[in-house]
């Protein structure tokens, strides 16, 4: 019974592909760190990790 039931959830539950999403979030980083100072970039980044905890705390 446990075989079936991981066999069907392997069939039914896959991980989406992210791989366009990280290449566009990537390149955004690398726009946004070639246009931004040191102060800004580190502004930026404790925005970042603000959202992830707010993000980590709701869900």
């Amino acid at each position: 019974m446990y075989d079936y039931l991981k066999a069907l959830h392997a069939r039914s539950c896959q991980e989406p592909e992210l791989q366009k999403v990280r290449a566009e979030l990537d390149q955004a980083y690398r726009e946004i760190n070639a246009r931004l100072g040191q102060q800004d970039q580190e502004t930026l980044l404790q925005l970042a990790d603000l959202e992830n905890e707010l993000r980590e705390e709701t869900s």
